[in-house]
């Protein structure tokens, strides 16, 4: 009979990727669910660890489609306007007359710690980058068009090197024409890394 264990906050357990692979390879019989409100750290755990042995899925805030069945279409239809602004966000929808106080706490804990990683680099420059293609809300080919795109030429032309699990031609040419400097492939070898990184910062 196969046993569930479900981990929340997954991204806050010291090396969550390891421990999970460990579980899935000496306890087949045992299914594992787990979440995190930071997508962004969770999945830079897991995704080398477990390749080949996970499934991922995204869940979003509540859609106009669900509200609709719930309110019905007029009525929420006539909210438009208001959850263009202040969104779909469960907690927000419940606040109906705090929604900037919500709205306030929510980007404060983890509601935009994927985006605000690209921030930390707009706002200061950094020696080099690390980026890993693949990752949620926006993956590493549009944070690194992003920071090319940047006003300021210090952060702009910060070296970025790829980290990829993919080694085939085209989504290396991918990472050459979003503005990567160079790319390495998981899994990651360390004094390749290091070649890697002296390569690209000089």
């Amino acid at each position: 009979k196969q046993k569930l264990v479900i981990i929340d906050e997954a991204q806050r357990i010291k090396n969550i990727g390891l421990k999970l692979k460990l579980v899935t390879d000496e306890l087949p019989e045992v299914q594992v669910i787990a979440t995190g409100s930071s997508s962004f750290e969770l999945a830079n755990q897991i995704n080398e660890p477990l390749t080949g042995r996970k499934w991922e899925y995204r869940i979003f805030p509540i859609s106009f489609s669900e509200m609709v069945a719930y309110h019905g279409w007029l009525e929420e239809k006539r909210a438009l306007p208001h959850r263009m602004v202040f969104g779909y966000y469960p907690e927000v929808i419940h606040a109906a007359s705090n929604e900037k106080e919500i709205l306030a706490l929510l980007t404060d804990s983890y509601l935009y710690r994927d985006v605000l990683a690209l921030e930390k680099i707009k706002n200061r420059p950094f020696d080099l980058v690390l980026m890993d293609v693949k990752m949620p809300v926006m993956n590493g080919l549009e944070a690194t068009r992003a920071i090319r795109a940047l006003p300021e030429k210090d952060r702009a032309e910060v070296p970025i090197l790829a980290l990829t699990a993919n080694a085939i031609r085209e989504q290396l040419d991918q990472c050459k024409a979003a503005g990567m400097d160079d790319y390495i492939t998981k899994p990651i070898n360390r004094d390749e890394l290091m070649e890697k990184i002296r390569g690209v910062v000089g």
